[in-house]
């Protein structure tokens, strides 16, 4: 589940023990309008912040998730646990190639395995797309408007046009898909973080 930029702005300050707003935005070279535009939007830079977070060692599942690591431990004084990677220990953390100039991404926890490439637990950032967009043989985010959500890929029907089925069928109750009446929204998977 993805969180509020909000609540990763303020997960952000707290770990590097900055006192404002302002004081972020020097440490990500961005103006202040920029983080006020991503609080109005919900939206984040998410090559910056990750990129911040891989500098500073800040625990990922923490700064987009709220989850603690095993690792931490609060000493009796309650200082604030030390940044680590805790799960991402040893992961290689890249720049993320975006599709397309949109910006409207998506970036969340895989609460279980997917297709051959997303393993549970991994962090997975989408890029939102029109449905009209949709390609064989990418991998996709897919809400559907029975709110089942799930990663896959796409291949057409043979005789309908407009008409996709899922290659890995990790939705069982669903055959063929309509994009404009089956699909509420869609990503293109951009990349993973294990």
């Amino acid at each position: 589940m993805a969180q509020s930029a909000d609540i990763i702005i303020d997960r952000l300050k707290k770990l590097l023990n900055l006192p404002s707003d302002k004081a972020l935005c020097e440490v990500l070279d961005i103006k202040p309008n920029t983080l006020s535009t991503w609080k109005r939007r919900e939206t984040l830079d998410f090559n910056k912040v990750i990129a911040l977070c891989n500098k500073h060692e800040l625990n990922l599942n923490y700064v987009f998730f709220g989850e603690e690591s095993d690792t931490f431990s609060v000493t009796e004084e309650k200082v604030p646990p030390p940044a680590v990677m805790s799960k991402f220990e040893g992961s290689e953390i890249h720049n993320i190639q975006l599709v397309n100039t949109n910006r409207n991404i998506i970036l969340f926890k895989a609460d279980k395995d997917s297709l051959p490439l997303v393993k549970k637990g991994t962090l997975v950032v989408g890029q939102k797309i029109q449905k009209n967009k949709i390609r064989q043989e990418t991998p996709y985010i897919i809400t559907f408007t029975n709110n089942a959500c799930t990663i896959d890929e796409f291949y057409a029907c043979e005789k309908e046009a407009n008409c996709f089925r899922l290659k890995y069928k990790t939705i069982a109750d669903i055959d063929t898909i309509i994009p404009d009446t089956d699909i509420s929204a869609i990503w293109q998977l951009v990349d993973t973080v294990q």
